[in-house]
């Protein structure tokens, strides 16, 4: 290995992130799902504001179509 042309020096390097990025995956995903889970948490008062007025804007729209459909019928 007296010449390494760049073409060998890419190949190595890609290899070398391939198996860093292959033994890190434990932990990327640990650390996704667990960013997952926080966001998913309903427990927690800024979680459960959203989730109302979500839930409220969809009883809106509920409304919102239940009064269009009954003008349709008349």
């Amino acid at each position: 290995m007296e010449n390494i042309t760049a073409s060998e020096l890419a190949g190595f390097g890609v290899g070398t992130l391939l198996v860093c990025v292959t033994i890190a995956a434990p932990r990327i995903d640990a650390f996704i799902s667990a960013s997952q889970r926080r966001l998913t948490n309903f427990s927690s008062g800024k979680s459960s504001a959203i989730v109302l007025v979500l839930k409220l804007f969809g009883h809106v729209q509920e409304m919102w179509q239940s009064e269009d459909d009954s003008m349709h019928k008349m």
